[in-house]
């Protein structure tokens, strides 16, 4: 095992798309976590796969950058406009589920906050979007609505239709959670 992650790191050392084409697994996804570890040079070669790589590549990426931006939200605000525009590009789902996890992870921008609303109630209205993007979009949404309680109404209106819909035991869930706390954003104001 020791020797395998070693093998692992020598060759992210030399090219990352190699590394991530040899396999995608858990394990190969935080040996790519690790590599980058608080390095923003290292987190900038990963946007710049993410952003521009091959599609399998931009594929197995999502997960590690989703994971980096958890443990560093920092890295990400340099690439918010990047992001945006790429989400209105409608990119394969990869990059939808772990952009929207991400800005889970951050306050906002207030000036990209109108974009990312409507990017995320768009998520949550299209039928045919997967179930992770809907809950990761569900809890963006929200958090959105806590800083604009205005805006409450209009995913609560959505989220229950979405709810009435979708059997997705993970939407239900996410779904009735953020709704207890969309309707006590509305209480408070």
């Amino acid at each position: 095992m020791a020797s395998e992650e070693a093998h692992l790191r020598f060759d992210l050392d030399m090219d990352l798309i190699t590394h991530l084409a040899q396999e995608n697994s858990k394990r190969n996804w935080q040996v790519v976590v690790d590599y980058v570890g608080n390095d923003s040079v290292k987190f900038d070669a990963v946007m710049e796969l993410f952003l521009h790589g091959p599609h399998l590549i931009v594929q197995r990426i999502g997960q590690p950058f989703g994971t980096m931006v958890e443990k560093h939200p920092h890295f990400l605000f340099p690439y918010i406009p990047q992001l945006i525009a790429y989400l209105k590009t409608n990119p394969i789902d990869a990059v939808k589920r772990n952009v929207m996890r991400s800005f889970q992870w951050i306050e906002l921008p207030e000036e990209y906050v109108g974009d990312i609303f409507d990017i995320g109630m768009l998520f949550l209205k299209t039928q045919t979007e997967p179930k992770a993007i809907k809950v990761f979009s569900l809890t963006v949404l929200r958090q959105i609505c806590e800083r604009y309680p205005a805006l409450t109404n209009e995913v609560l209106f959505q989220l229950e239709i979405v709810m009435k819909g979708d059997a997705s035991a993970g939407v239900l869930s996410r779904g009735a959670k953020e709704m207890k706390k969309l309707k006590a954003i509305l209480a408070q104001n």
